[in-house]
């Protein structure tokens, strides 16, 4: 019995050491695709123990004055993480809302140009907002972001582009992508596995700019990298597609963490309303990928 026990034991640790000896990686160009385009592999990943990190890329803003329309959209995201941290343990007691949050420091390139980035915790999960502007539908950006956008910038139409919240000005587009390699190197332990949009035009058409283009910079951060995992979604072409989240019990967190993120647009008034939509809501039952791996 005692060598049983013993047995027991060593396989749990081996378990845990080989579950935080990873790391997933959502890269959600805007505070709500992750939920809509990339659950749920986000709560088996919350649920599997493993360090999580989420990247929110831009603000979201929509183009729409001031903080409060993007700060409910982060608020929703932020919602619907310590949704799936606490009910991914049936039976065990959440953790509340006490994220530890605070503005952290992350270099980007040269190592001279640093930028000063919200940064969320909540057990096994680690969140940043970016916040660059929202660069609409194609990319052409808007008045309120004075028309700059990551696409512009990754394709050297613009030379910087500067954070919605005026705290940050990224100085080049080597300068971004180095301070999201920053990022993952701070927070990764171990192998890791980045989602993001799929950035191949014939299998996901008709993405949006934001989407593709935040993929496409932290896809040339895991070339980088190298010896990691790449798992591309599909965004917007799914809305016509079958539903293939069909286990009833996923399906159920899939809607409920949905649920949980629109009721932060809802609480803050924001002027854009709730996204509770038709438009948003077909595709909580979805999730179409493909998987790369980068030697």
């Amino acid at each position: 019995m005692a060598n049983f026990q013993i047995l027991c034991f060593l396989f749990f640790l081996l378990n845990f050491f080989s579950l935080s000896a990873q790391t997933s990686v959502f890269v959600s160009a805007h505070p709500d695709d992750w939920q809509l385009f990339m659950n749920p592999d986000a709560y088996l990943s919350v649920k599997s123990g493993e360090k999580v990190i989420f990247i929110h890329t831009t603000s979201g803003d929509g183009g729409n004055e001031g903080s409060a329309y993007y700060t409910a959209r982060e608020q929703g995201s932020l919602r619907a993480i310590r949704f799936l941290r606490n009910v991914s343990t049936p039976g065990a007691e959440g953790l509340g809302m006490d994220m530890q949050q605070k503005e952290t420091t992350i270099s980007g390139n040269p190592k001279e140009a640093e930028h000063y980035l919200q940064r969320y915790t909540y057990d096994n999960i680690v969140v940043y907002f970016v916040r660059l502007p929202d660069g609409g539908y194609s990319g052409e950006g808007t008045p309120v972001g004075k028309g700059n956008s990551i696409q512009k910038l990754y394709n050297g139409t613009i030379s910087s582009i500067l954070s919605v919240d005026q705290r940050n000005k990224y100085y080049s587009s080597a300068d971004l992508k180095e301070t999201l390699k920053s990022i993952v190197k701070k927070e990764s332990t171990g192998y890791i596995t980045f989602h993001i949009a799929d950035t191949d035009e014939a299998t996901n058409p008709g993405d949006h700019s934001d989407h593709i283009y935040s993929a496409k910079y932290m896809e040339d951060v895991a070339k980088e990298l190298g010896n990691n995992k790449i798992i591309y979604h599909q965004g917007y072409c799914t809305a016509s597609k079958p539903a293939n989240v069909t286990d009833k019990n996923t399906l159920w967190i899939n809607i409920a963490t949905w649920g949980v993120t629109c009721s932060a647009l809802a609480d803050y008034k924001s002027i854009a309303g709730t996204t509770w939509q038709d438009d948003h809501n077909v595709y909580v039952d979805k999730q179409y990928t493909r998987t790369v791996t980068n030697k």
